[in-house]
């Protein structure tokens, strides 16, 4: 995604959020007709903000774009950008129908009078309103709708026998977008089931999840994420966060992903998982009374600089279950790690970080095929043993067939 995050009399200062797989190559960026040469590279699954300087005063909607390419290709792309204003929301996202969602002091509330609502078109809920959900409400997404939050936060009140359920009947539903608020979400009781970020309606909105803070702090407990189609089932950006007895279970790609935020998740499982379980860049996370199953590529996967400390954490059945990279480090206390293709990862995978390190106390390893890869640069300790790393470009033998 790109947007405008900042404007100054004689600045616009341009955040580049690469989701994709892959490092991007930005060329240029044209604002009203001028073209600014950029010449700047953004690491995969990564942020950067571009400064581009402008006459005082002057851009004009609909006017700025992006050129760019995936790293070692040669085509170039054009992408439109977004800025997060509340006439620009007005004009590409907000419903054209009419779906008298009542408002009590100020803020809009689903659930006193009726618990079934289906949207077919995109809901947002401007600034200084918060969103409120009752117990017992279900909400049906379809048509590539979602509900969007600015501001003002959300609170999701469902209860232990009368959930709410946030869902999309036809598989086409994105989801929850909560973006800037000022005062803390809280979810709890609430079910996320079969939502997507696949953007099958073909509009200009670009997320990977079907649920999304950015830059709001929120607390989520007793709530579930199944059968989410998308990059990741939970995506928590610049933000707090906790996550307490939460289940996420046959979602085809990542669980849950934090980016640049800090928080802990406590109590919580996670099953049958496609890709990564729990996967963090550029935080700090505490890990506690965790159980990992059946993730298929990583199960607790930590890069760019993160700190994660943990006690209490299962993994079974899952390709590598703790890795680290990129100057990142990990303590780790009682942990379980069985019938997993690898045991422990670290390695250095970008050329702006170093190799990785970590300890774990009464760690208990069982019938896992490999116990460590640990690249040259990096080390971990297990039970007071320090394996210094020794092997070359584990990288390149992760990406391979072998693990």
């Amino acid at each position: 995604s790109v947007q405008v995050i900042k404007k100054y009399p004689e600045k616009l200062v341009i955040e580049v959020n690469n989701k994709s797989q892959y490092p991007i190559y930005i060329e240029s960026i044209l604002v009203d007709g001028r073209n600014h040469l950029v010449t700047q590279y953004v690491s995969r699954k990564s942020t950067e903000d571009i400064n581009i300087k402008i006459n005082k005063g002057h851009v004009q909607n609909d006017s700025m774009s992006i050129k760019y390419r995936f790293g070692g290709k040669l085509d170039f792309f054009s992408k439109k950008i977004l800025r997060w204003t509340d006439k620009e929301i007005s004009n590409k996202y907000k419903s054209k129908g009419n779906y008298e969602i009542p408002q009590i002091d100020g803020n809009y509330v689903l659930g006193k009078l009726k618990k079934k609502w289906v949207f077919n078109r995109n809901i947002v809920i401007h600034p200084k309103s918060r969103l409120i959900i009752m117990p017992g409400v279900t909400i049906d997404l379809i048509k590539s709708a979602s509900i969007t939050v600015l501001g003002g936060g959300v609170e999701l009140n469902g209860e232990k026998d009368n959930k709410i359920n946030i869902i999309s009947s036809d598989g086409s539903g994105q989801g929850l977008i909560v973006l800037d608020s000022r005062n803390k979400s809280y979810v709890n009781h609430t079910n996320f089931i079969g939502l997507s970020a696949n953007n099958l309606n073909g509009s200009d909105r670009v997320q990977t999840s079907p649920v999304v803070f950015y830059e709001s702090d929120v607390k989520i407990t007793n709530s579930i994420f199944i059968k989410n189609t998308s990059e990741d089932a939970l995506n928590i950006i610049r933000s707090s966060f906790a996550l307490d007895k939460v289940l996420f279970k046959d979602n085809p790609s990542d669980a849950f992903d934090s980016d640049f935020s800090h928080g802990e998740i406590i109590n919580s499982n996670f099953i049958n998982i496609g890709n990564d379980a729990i996967d963090v860049s550029g935080s700090e996370v505490n890990i506690n009374s965790v159980v990992i199953k059946s993730a298929l590529d990583k199960a607790i996967s930590i890069g760019e600089r993160s700190n994660i400390m943990g006690k209490g954490v299962t993994i079974q059945e899952s390709g590598i279950a703790i890795s680290a990279k990129d100057s990142s480090s990990f303590i780790f206390d009682i942990v379980k790690l069985s019938h997993n293709n690898v045991a422990f990862a670290l390695f250095n995978k970008k050329s702006e970080f170093s190799g990785a390190s970590g300890t774990v106390n009464n760690a208990t390893l069982l019938n896992n095929k490999v116990k460590y890869l640990v690249e040259s640069g990096s080390e971990i300790r297990i039970n007071d043993s320090l394996i210094k790393g020794k092997i070359k470009n584990v990288k390149k033998l992760m990406s391979g067939k072998k693990y």
